[in-house]
């Protein structure tokens, strides 16, 4: 399992914008297809690959509905969908932290290895990893 401390930084980053999808990428001068690597529809910009990515969002639901937590992420950005989160959900606070982690992982073995994980398999990985802290 990865350090919390990485985990912890990234969710930093993803709070202030500082993840390197492809628009943040872009906007520094790489060249790149500029699409979301997990559904290949949209454009990778931190809101698309954390809340609204169809693989993404299965993801989220799959771990959520495995927990019995009933949530959406509707008309949200990041910063108030995670904080409203981190807010709200006492029982539950890490949880995001874990998912974030989850899914830029997924989203860099699908662009080092070309592989697409699985949105049940992931989420199944995440609560193991979620369950173990």
């Amino acid at each position: 399992m990865v350090g919390l401390d990485q985990t912890y930084f990234l969710f930093w980053m993803v709070l202030h914008h500082r993840v390197l999808t492809w628009d943040n990428l872009c906007r520094r001068g790489w060249q790149g297809p500029g699409l979301c690597s997990l559904c290949l529809s949209e454009g990778e910009t931190i809101e698309h690959l954390f809340i609204h990515c169809r693989f993404t969002r299965n993801l989220w639901n799959n771990i959520f509905s495995s927990l019995h937590i009933v949530w959406s992420w509707d008309l949200m950005s990041i910063k108030e969908c995670l904080l409203n989160w981190y807010d709200l959900n006492q029982t539950h606070k890490t949880l995001l932290i874990f998912i974030c982690w989850g899914i830029w992982k997924c989203r860099n073995h699908m662009i080092c290895d070309g592989h697409k994980p699985n949105e049940v398999t992931t989420g199944m990985a995440i609560l193991s990893h979620y369950r173990e802290f």
